[in-house]
């Protein structure tokens, strides 16, 4: 915190950075509008053409028999908004054998789990080494910084060090050990961020093989 020009050490512990702050007040901001409701298609909203690269829309008919009976069947089509297009209608189950087979070779294979899991166990507990000799090296910096803060301090109490000077050089000092105190959270935070991401990547490429290959969905 500042007052008067001069850096003084805050007594509270700071919950998110100003980067994150802003980030997050973007984000609310992006609130999505409601939808109106209708009818519930299985994979509307789920592909563009791959055409035009118009969005798909899906249509329900109802066939009506002589015996009073009907039977409704789904199709879908491209919008054709963006321009001419030459694509036909595709019937729920075309559809749905073209969806499958995009899954299927998107997904992972269950024998290469083992693999995945191995790999990103070690790198886990790499980074986890790596994150604590970094954090180690700051945390030497910041007592460095403290010391000469101290120092600094004694200097201007008896007297040997101007006030102006003073006050510039533990703005300088300050600010130096407030950088190597982001750094530290940085490294906390950052040193294996990435491995839940991946966790969850490889846990949706094996889930896209079974329901690649499921019967029913």
């Amino acid at each position: 915190m500042s007052y008067a020009g001069e850096y003084y050490q805050g007594t509270h512990k700071t919950f998110i950075s100003k980067k994150l702050f802003d980030e997050v007040q973007k984000q609310i901001e992006k609130i999505e509008r409601p939808r109106n409701k209708g009818h519930d298609f299985a994979f509307a909203g789920l592909a563009t053409c791959g055409e035009c690269g118009a969005a798909i829309t899906a249509e329900q008919h109802i066939k009506k028999y002589k015996n009073g009976t009907g039977q409704t069947f789904i199709y879908y089509r491209c919008t054709k908004k963006l321009k001419p297009c030459n694509q036909k209608y595709v019937s729920e189950s075309d559809a749905e054998t073209q969806l499958r087979k995009i899954v299927s070779d998107c997904g992972l294979h269950e024998g290469w789990e083992p693999y995945f899991e191995k790999w990103i166990s070690q790198a886990e507990e790499k980074d986890k080494l790596t994150a604590e000799v970094e954090e180690k090296q700051v945390n030497k910096q910041i007592q460095e910084s403290e010391i000469k803060l101290n120092r600094l301090l004694d200097g201007y109490l008896d007297q040997v060090i101007e006030p102006e000077i003073y006050k510039q050089k533990k703005n300088e000092m300050f600010d130096e050990k407030l950088k190597f105190e982001e750094k530290k959270s940085q490294i906390s935070k950052n040193g294996t961020v990435w491995l839940e991401p991946m966790r969850e990547f490889v846990n949706c490429a094996l889930q896209a093989q079974k329901i690649a290959r499921a019967k029913n969905n």
